[in-house]
């Protein structure tokens, strides 16, 4: 198993739960998660932007007014037509990431 440096990754537990069942514990080195999880490089990072973006839209269109609920939706729909066009970026963060 590969694990970040998340404190719970480390507990006493958890690494007597993984010796107890033969599972071999790996830790990352600090501030590399962005080098070896693709997922956080090719695809939360364009997620984040593009969401912050309709965000921004939203408030410079509606003010400090909350999205409602029945608008909620349709933001979501704009969000993944968006990333659907970076389907791309998916495979080469695997790349990226040497993976």
């Amino acid at each position: 198993m590969i694990g970040g440096n998340l404190s719970s990754h480390f507990s006493l537990r958890v690494l007597k739960l993984c010796e107890a069942n033969n599972i071999i514990f790996i830790a990352l080195p600090p501030n590399s998660t962005h080098l070896t999880q693709p997922l956080d490089v090719a695809f939360f990072r364009p997620l984040k932007y593009e969401w912050r973006k309709l965000l921004l839209e939203w408030k410079l269109k509606n003010g400090d007014r909350p999205v409602s609920k029945d608008y909620f939706p349709r933001l979501l729909k704009k969000l993944m037509v968006e990333l659907r066009k970076k389907t791309e970026s998916l495979k080469n963060g695997f790349c990226k990431c040497g993976i």
